[in-house]
């Protein structure tokens, strides 16, 4: 009898691929974001500069508290109710300055796009991980 992989094999081992690349430094994946921008939004030269540099701002605070929980996953250490109430609350203020700033940088029209497009690519995580939801129970 000869074993059948799962019909998501395929996927899974892109996955794994995915993951085993080299980490993108935070101001790579800053620079492929704004240009991701450019290209969807049609940002002007400066629009790109100021975008990247927000963006690779976001970044490295990002990177820093992702070295930061990873070490405190090594020791053991939890964090506390009340710390992850507050790492939340950090990571909303920073989710607000950010659209602050970019209602700032871009024309009505682009912010009106922008968020359409954050809106699909929360749709899509969503019903990803809805379909994961499912499959595990089967």
């Amino acid at each position: 009898m000869v074993a059948q992989a799962p019909a998501d094999a395929p996927q899974a081992s892109a996955r794994h691929e995915k993951m085993q690349k080299e980490r993108l430094t935070p101001q790579q994946r800053a620079e492929l974001k704004s240009k991701q921008l450019t290209l969807k939004l049609d940002l002007s030269d400066k629009q790109q500069k100021e975008v990247e540099k927000l963006l690779f701002n976001a970044e490295t605070k990002k990177a820093d508290a992702m070295a930061k929980r990873q070490e405190a996953r090594k020791a053991g250490v939890r964090p506390t109710d009340e710390e992850r109430i507050a790492l939340k609350n950090s990571m909303l203020d920073e989710k607000i300055a950010m659209k602050r700033d970019l209602k700032k940088i871009l024309s009505a029209e682009q912010y009106t796009k922008f968020e359409k497009i954050q809106e699909q690519r929360a749709q899509k995580h969503f019903n990803q991980q809805r379909r994961g939801q499912f499959a595990k129970r089967r």
